[in-house]
């Protein structure tokens, strides 16, 4: 008997418009519905387009809703069905909320952007279940700020054990390409950077 292949679905968070913790709630939520195992968490920064900022696994994605997706008629329909081989699937994007959600202006503009010729480039890496995403973005936001560090880019570890995963992998990656720093908040809340 052939086995069904697993059904894993990656997930978009904007940064900005709405709370990160209602937004992976969302996703968990849909997630269930539909039958999926959550895979990768994208955190989306505020000017980026989450049509090209992530990379194509050929796996299915969801963002929030279609206004932080800004998906065509056409994306918001399933693209590949779940017995389509993976060499046949294309991106299937969903979209966990049909309908727009009210926005508030972001006040998170000033830690995200190009890096100055003598500025301090860094990653965030929040992690599910230490506290809420929204606090931990807080902290790492104002610390960025304080320190001039200009955030590239953000990341969810779903637990800790991830968290140390990514830990070694961006510590790989920014010997080989310089002078990044990674932060991340500690189990005292506290915020840890790692070069």
């Amino acid at each position: 008997m052939k086995s069904q292949p697993r059904r894993i679905l990656d997930g978009f968070l904007a940064i900005g418009p709405h709370p990160l913790d209602a937004q992976l709630e969302a996703l968990s939520t849909y997630a269930e519905r539909r039958g999926y195992e959550l895979g990768l968490f994208w955190a989306i920064l505020p000017d980026e387009d989450p049509a090209t900022a992530a990379p194509d696994f050929g796996v299915p994605m969801v963002a929030f809703d279609d206004e932080i997706a800004n998906f065509t008629a056409e994306e918001r329909e399933p693209s590949a069905s779940v017995e389509d081989s993976p060499a046949t699937a294309i991106r299937d994007w969903h979209v966990a909320h049909g309908v727009p959600q009210q926005k508030r202006p972001t006040l998170h503009l000033p830690v995200y952007g190009s890096v100055e010729e003598d500025g301090i480039a860094g990653d965030a890496i929040l992690c599910i279940g230490l506290e809420s995403l929204d606090r931990q973005i807080e902290r790492i936001e104002a610390f960025a700020m304080r320190s001039g560090v200009t955030l590239r880019a953000v990341f969810v570890a779903s637990g800790p054990d991830n968290l140390q995963v990514l830990l070694r992998d961006f510590s790989a990656s920014c010997r080989a390409l310089g002078s990044a720093v990674t932060l991340t908040v500690g189990p005292q809340t506290e915020i840890q950077v790692h070069g």
